[in-house]
């Protein structure tokens, strides 16, 4: 299963999407620069957390107001986009040996082809974007780029 942000409430509503709303972190960046993006301080666990203003802020302050637990390990995926589909067996195999079990997405209905993975921890902003840049780097030469991520909320 793929997972990628849930488009805010409010920017639903303004594009005329039902709720919840799936679309690629690209499709919502653009979005969110369209309404001016977002900026929000709230408190985790007693301490004041400011997340960035880009999509994977928003999505770390929509999952802090929904009552999630940043205490807890969760299994989180990452995805990794490629221009050209299929990855090259090279690309394939070093995925696999950093990162373990990986599945293959396919482009259809225009988005292009992914390799999807999964890592368990924490949820940081900083892990997050840590693991998407040396996903990234680990596949750039192949046309691979890691953007975007998701967790499983239970």
């Amino acid at each position: 299963m793929t997972l990628t942000p849930l488009i805010p409430g409010s920017l639903a509503q303004e594009f005329g999407l039902t709720m919840p709303s799936m679309i690629s972190r690209r499709a919502f960046s653009a979005l969110a620069t369209m309404a001016g993006g977002f900026v929000c301080k709230t408190t985790l666990a007693g301490a004041v957390v400011s997340w960035p203003q880009d999509a994977d802020g928003d999505i770390f302050r929509r999952l802090q107001k929904s009552g999630f637990d940043f205490s807890k390990t969760y299994l989180v995926d990452f995805n990794i986009e490629f221009e050209t589909w299929p990855p090259s067996k090279e690309v394939v195999a070093m995925v696999k040996s950093k990162y373990g079990e990986i599945e293959l997405g396919p482009p259809e209905s225009g988005e292009l082809g992914y390799i999807v993975f999964q890592l368990k921890s924490k949820l940081s902003y900083e892990w997050v974007l840590q693991v998407q840049r040396e996903a990234t780097a680990l596949t750039s030469r192949f046309g691979g780029k890691c953007e975007s991520w998701g967790v499983l909320v239970p």
